[in-house]
């Protein structure tokens, strides 16, 4: 079946709640991150493999994004097609599709869970981004790593790949 892992993973959230009781997208990309086995310094082909395994679609690259840096549509066997701004560099690119991802995950929730209080839309591509940044930077690992590299912003950025602002 389509999209049962990411059912289950919606479920986990709702059943096994967050240390805050609430779903904050940090919160929301710890688990993910442990749920679906996310690795410490995730890149493309990884993040692909993980959304195709788990049931909720495909990634493909575009020049033809609509000046978006990407955007997600349901399909008609019930998985997502996540396209991304393929002129983008490599961490923005991640970046999108983990964005994406939150906003499928969300809608799941609601179409699962249609009780459980979400933030209002207003504020889903703030939270998306925290989400995406979540997944790809780990807090604590990149808390750490920070403090190795003596704060060094042009060596987290290299090690990263963070999105340049557009």
């Amino acid at each position: 079946m389509n999209g049962v892992m990411l059912d289950d993973f919606c479920h986990r959230l709702v059943n096994e709640g967050t240390p805050k009781g609430r779903l904050h997208p940090t919160d929301i990309a710890r688990e993910f991150v442990d749920f679906f086995g996310l690795s410490t310094f995730p890149r493309m082909d990884e993040i692909k493999a993980i959304l195709d395994n788990a049931g909720v679609g495909s990634v493909v690259g575009s020049s033809e994004v609509g000046g978006l840096r990407g955007y997600h549509t349901g399909t008609k066997n019930g998985r997502y097609l996540i396209r991304y701004d393929a002129a983008d560099g490599n961490g923005a690119q991640e970046h999108t599709v983990l964005h994406e991802t939150y906003e499928i995950v969300r809608e799941r929730l609601r179409d699962l869970h249609p009780k459980v209080g979400l933030p209002q839309d207003r504020a889903l591509c703030r939270q998306a981004d925290r989400f995406a940044a979540a997944a790809l930077m780990q807090p604590h690992l990149f808390s750490l790593f920070a403090q190795t590299a003596g704060f060094d912003v042009v060596a987290l950025q290299r090690t990263y790949g963070a999105p340049t602002p557009r």
